[in-house]
């Protein structure tokens, strides 16, 4: 198990390890870690919307491999953060293959009507 570490240690593993996805990233170093990503990016984004993209876009790439490497740190593969965008691409296309031809949909959420 990886050992833990305040949030200084985890800003700068984070920016550190940056790219590497190899080893494992204890609990605290990912929450510190993540907490810094989600207000670095709201108020980035509150005080200049281009920055708040631009926060986003340099500091994705190293959120992505710290959320791996708690992933590895669990004991999983590294896949697994494949597993909702994979979900919400097969929902979609599922969804956009039905068809409501010949029916209403009323506003009680328990009946379907037919509309002629």
């Amino acid at each position: 198990m990886a050992k833990r570490v305040n949030s200084k240690g985890a800003l700068a593993s984070g920016i550190k390890q940056g790219l590497m996805v190899e080893g494992k990233s204890s609990r605290s170093e990912h929450w510190f870690w993540f907490a810094f990503y989600i207000l670095g990016v709201t108020v980035a984004g509150l005080a200049n919307p281009v920055a708040g993209v631009v926060f986003f876009i340099i500091f994705f790439v190293p959120t992505i491999s710290m959320h791996v490497r708690r992933i590895h740190d669990a004991g999983h593969s590294g896949f697994w953060l494949l597993l909702p965008p994979m979900a919400l691409v097969f929902l979609l296309k599922n969804h956009s293959q039905q068809t409501l031809k010949g029916f209403f949909w009323s506003l009680y959420p328990f009946r379907v009507l037919a509309h002629n």
